[in-house]
């Protein structure tokens, strides 16, 4: 509500809450443009009836807790000219206690990136019509069904995208994809995502890329321990790999 730029539409989806949330929405409705508070199935069912009921030229979904990141954020975006499916821009971290951590975005999500990587949903614009065309969130996915979106229309489809290089978002550490207890069903949902679409041959190699990449971060941060001024100048690497 306090951003500076009018140009969109307030869409909040609520499941039913029953901890104040459903009044305190109802409260602000002058300000919303279309709200609704029902028990669903779940994040991802929530997200497809914001798509059923946006009528924009591009969605970006925040979930509780999750905030953009200055009142000039879609400002920003717009002089960026609105002409490709998929802008994505950094998101940061909030940990509490003024513990926060920006995370930078690849120059392209191609498929070598997000085999083993994702961009992150609360900093991301999609165009409205790739839903039309591919299909909305997989509701059989409890986790990953964004990472399933993101991977079929920019690793196998490759639908256009640019990359936004400042902070779009912020994210509250809370949610249901940062909890430990929940890493593993990622892992086995994005297993499950990688045979939708590739065979095992290409999975097998793209494994093998993914560990020799990872393997090489790490020798080469034992070699910078040394280097003090190179260890400086490659803060922004570790801060990727972290």
């Amino acid at each position: 509500m306090s951003q500076t730029s009018k140009q969109f539409e307030y869409i909040v989806i609520d499941g039913g809450s029953d901890d104040g949330s459903k009044e305190f929405i109802q409260s602000k409705s002058d300000r919303i443009t279309y709200w609704v508070s029902e028990k669903d199935r779940g994040i991802y069912q929530a997200m497809n009836k914001g798509i059923a009921a946006a009528t924009g030229t591009y969605c970006l979904f925040l979930n509780s807790g999750d905030s953009l990141a200055n009142p000039q954020v879609l400002d920003k975006v717009e002089t960026t000219g609105l002409s490709t499916e998929i802008l994505y821009g950094e998101v940061v971290f909030d940990r509490g206690a003024g513990n926060q951590k920006i995370a930078p975005v690849p120059e392209k999500p191609n498929l070598e990136y997000l085999f083993g990587d994702n961009i992150w949903h609360p900093s991301t614009f999609i165009k409205r019509s790739l839903f039309d065309e591919y299909g909305s969130y997989n509701e059989t996915y409890s986790v990953a069904a964004d990472y399933d979106f993101f991977f079929h229309v920019l690793a196998i489809k490759e639908v256009s995208s640019v990359p936004l290089h400042f902070p779009v978002s912020i994210h509250v550490v809370d949610g249901v994809s940062s909890r430990p207890e929940n890493m593993d069903r990622i892992r086995q949902e994005r297993e499950r995502i990688h045979k939708a679409y590739l065979s095992q041959a290409m999975i097998d190699s793209l494994n093998k890329l993914t560990v020799l990449n990872r393997s090489g971060a790490v020798k080469f941060g034992r070699w910078l321990e040394n280097k003090p001024l190179l260890k400086r100048a490659a803060s922004f690497f570790f801060r990727f790999h972290a």
